[in-house]
């Protein structure tokens, strides 16, 4: 199931024997296809226009790009394990059919070179900080390999996003006695913190760029480069939250009616039980509908300790130390940005 979703840019280091060392040495290389011409250009000066900071940018998401897609593929096994009590062509259907649609080569190019095509107008709002011609040419590529990376990620979180959410419509089967607590579904919450841990990193070293940057537009000061910085920089934030809580209030439905329906189930199996109990006749019946009631009660105690998000209190930590070491980062970065002058500020 899992081999069947293979988008193109896995393609060539897959057919290494290394395939991970392979997928960070293209990320590099696509870093360095901008860098390494602007480098000759600039020289030293990479390090006043920020421009090892682009490199890092599409390096990174490049890098999680590759990490994103392995984690979705492997979701696809646990997936099916909670759609057992299908045909595999049911199986296949139940969300497989948007995987296709959505995440197809076809559909990831465009949204790269949607997104690509965007970076460089905004950047042409913004001002490359440069009057050379050649230097201005290597910043726009630079833009445009950022943002075509990026605009695959943004077509796989909306993708993955759809995908799930179509996967919790086809009534996957809860086990509220599953040892993780969550009904089956952690391993669910934990690819979503993935997804939206790495889309948070590439959200901080965005804005840390726009910020970083002696835009050609900030002496100008005209009031539509400020709000659309301001939305620049918003957007991978906006995408962090919605690829983690869009899927997980979704699972929470699917919980939550899970766990008041099978509440039900049980208070009258337990009532049922009661009542065979001062009809039996027999100690040993007797006996055997204690048990019974016993057994209904442990599975109530099991139900009551099933969580209706599927997190448990380790991946909640991991995400709350990476969302706020990343806000810190990205507040100092935001601060740095209304400390810059009033001129560059739309409300001001």
């Amino acid at each position: 199931m899992g081999a069947s979703f293979h988008p193109f840019y896995e393609w060539l280091p897959d057919r290494f024997s290394i395939p991970l060392i392979a997928k960070l040495l293209l990320a590099m290389v696509l870093g360095f296809l901008f860098f390494g011409p602007h480098y000759r250009l600039v020289g030293e000066k990479v390090l006043d226009d920020w421009s090892w900071l682009l490199c890092l940018i599409i390096v990174t998401s490049m890098t999680t790009l590759y990490y994103a897609t392995h984690v979705f593929r492997n979701m696809f096994a646990q997936m099916n394990s909670l759609l057992r009590d299908r045909e595999p062509a049911e199986e296949n259907e139940a969300y497989m059919d948007k995987v296709e649609q959505l995440l197809s080569n076809k559909r990831f190019i465009w949204f790269g070179a949607v997104f690509a095509v965007l970076n460089c107008l905004v950047g042409a709002v913004f001002g490359v900080p440069s009057k050379d011609p050649l230097v201005i040419m290597t910043t726009y590529a630079g833009f445009l390999l950022a943002g075509f990376v990026c605009g695959m990620a943004v077509c796989g979180i909306v993708g993955v996003v759809i995908t799930l959410t179509k996967f919790l419509d086809s009534e996957p089967k809860i086990d509220y006695t599953n040892p993780d607590e969550c009904g089956g579904l952690l391993f669910f919450g934990e690819a979503l913190i993935r997804f939206s841990g790495v889309t948070l990193i590439v959200g901080v070293l965005i804005s840390l760029y726009i910020v970083a940057v002696n835009w050609a537009s900030e002496e100008a000061g005209s009031a539509l480069p400020p709000v659309l910085m301001w939305m620049w920089i918003a957007l991978p934030f906006v995408l962090s939250l919605t690829v983690l809580l869009a899927p997980a209030s979704r699972a929470n439905r699917t919980l939550t009616e899970h766990k008041i329906q099978t509440a039900a189930e049980l208070v009258v199996a337990l009532d049922n039980a009661r009542n065979e109990l001062e009809n039996a006749e027999t100690a040993d019946q007797r006996e055997e509908i204690r048990d019974e009631i016993k057994y209904f009660g442990e599975l109530r105690t099991q139900l009551h300790r099933m969580r209706v998000w599927p997190f448990n209190a380790q991946s909640n930590i991991k995400f709350l130390v990476l969302f706020i070491s990343n806000a810190i980062v990205a507040l100092e970065s935001i601060r740095g940005l209304i400390s810059s002058g009033a001129s560059f500020l739309p409300w001001r």
